[in-house]
């Protein structure tokens, strides 16, 4: 999955917006909860939150048909992420499809056979609402898969974030009823040389 998201740096450049190195290895948490790249092709996926990520191309790339969800307006950013993902120049999967929304939430989308979130839930305050509504996205079978700021005491590390999560608000979440977390929980903090925080990822899975 690093090796994939990789290569979509350089089929994006310089369209995306990487942000910081945790973005290689979320986006290849996000890739892995799907299964192998034949798995993706033709699955519906919302990407909650994505900015001018790399990641709705990728996934279009893959053969998905994504929609990508952001209260900015990245729709130039997106739709050109979209057209160089399913591009054969770059060996694109046949039949992916990218729609650009801009909105504040998910709501009224569909159920969607993947949701992704990626470092966005810091910035939600109540989180638990908004969380809720990407729950309510997944369809039956289907993943939810969110990534954010993680330290070990839940106190914010950096300017303009509402809250960091620790351990505890991380399982409070995964708690939420008829979802499931496959891998269980697993927690080490390495800290962060710059933000001094790394960064926690859920992977939920709703019953069928």
């Amino acid at each position: 999955e690093v090796a994939r998201v990789g290569h979509a740096v350089n089929m994006f450049r310089p369209v995306c917006d990487v942000g910081h190195d945790h973005r290689f290895w979320e986006y290849s948490i996000a890739l892995a909860s799907l299964g192998s790249r034949e798995a993706v092709k033709g699955m519906r996926i919302a990407d909650v939150g994505c900015g001018s990520s790399l990641l709705p191309g990728l996934l279009v790339w893959h053969g998905a048909h994504v929609t990508a969800v952001d209260v900015s307006n990245h729709a130039g950013a997106q739709t050109e992420m979209g057209r160089r993902g399913s591009s054969s120049v770059w060996g694109a999967t046949p039949g992916g499809t990218l729609e650009f929304v801009q909105s504040d939430g998910i709501a009224g989308l569909g159920e969607f056979d993947a949701v992704f979130s990626i470092s966005v839930i810091e910035n939600y305050e109540p989180a638990e609402e908004f969380f809720g509504k990407l729950l309510k996205a997944v369809k039956p079978g289907g993943v939810l898969v969110l990534t954010t700021d993680f330290y070990p005491t839940g106190e914010a590390r950096c300017d303009g974030h509402v809250r960091t999560y620790n351990a505890e608000r991380l399982e409070k979440l995964a708690a939420a009823p008829g979802f499931s977390s496959p891998g269980g929980f697993d927690y080490r903090y390495d800290g962060d040389f710059v933000f001094n925080y790394s960064f926690g990822s859920l992977h939920l899975k709703r019953a069928g």
